[in-house]
């Protein structure tokens, strides 16, 4: 069983290190679904040893039906990511009917591909009408991962239809379960066979002045602990 942390700054992903993560999902704005991280985050998270950092290519907040243009802005993060030192990216591109879009996901892939990166279709996928479909499609196109609350709010929630995509897969993508992940529900979902969990550790800042531009957030090492402990 893999972990991913999913962070949006430096210190929570040195921690997750420490702590023997597979992986980083490595992006900025949390509070909208994360969205693509700056080039100095990237290199510094990237400098850490004995951790994966896969960097998201998510250009706006919203849907997930690019223009041609938000691809090539992707296209262009994504080979920045690689000379910043990543090991893959995560992205997922849908139709207007909630469909995969297979012309404009292969654009990206068949990039990451040639800059040797791994690739992970995001929970885009939760929207897709027919998971059975929209898996073989993700399959099919080469990507190495999928995240998945299993079409549910939560993990927990969408744990059968978690156990159906596994079988689907039959092991040609590993099926990483996100949403809600914790210390009460690591261990179940563990057991069903999966091959990673994703989840996010932090906090918001206790007694904030009034005066902001947002929620400020700390690391959650509470978090971070307690599912270890519970796997």
């Amino acid at each position: 069983m893999d972990l991913e942390i999913c962070t949006d700054n430096f210190e929570t992903l040195q921690y997750a290190a420490s702590r023997n993560f597979k992986r980083a999902e490595l992006c900025s704005a949390l509070d909208l679904g994360g969205l693509s991280p700056n080039s100095g985050l990237i290199q510094s998270c990237c400098s850490i040893p004995n951790i994966e950092v896969h960097v998201i290519l998510r250009p706006r907040s919203g849907d997930f039906n690019y223009s041609l243009q938000e691809i090539e802005e992707m296209k262009i993060d994504l080979i920045n990511a690689k000379k910043l030192g990543a090991k893959g990216v995560v992205f997922g591109i849908l139709k207007e009917n909630f469909e995969i879009d297979i012309p404009k996901n292969q654009i990206l892939i068949e990039l990451a591909q040639k800059e040797n990166l791994q690739c992970t279709f995001h929970r885009a996928f939760d929207f897709c009408p027919s998971y059975p479909k929209s898996l073989r499609e993700i399959i099919q196109l080469g990507f190495h991962r999928l995240l998945s609350s299993g079409q549910e709010k939560t993990a927990l929630e969408g744990i059968e239809c978690l156990k159906e995509l596994l079988i689907l897969a039959e092991g040609k993508i590993e099926i990483m379960a996100g949403s809600g992940v914790n210390a009460s529900n690591a261990r179940s979902l563990a057991n069903t066979g999966l091959n990673a969990l994703h989840f996010s550790a932090r906090k918001p800042i206790k007694n904030q002045e009034t005066f902001s531009m947002g929620l400020q957030y700390q690391m959650d090492k509470d978090k971070i602990d307690g599912i270890i402990k519970s796997l």
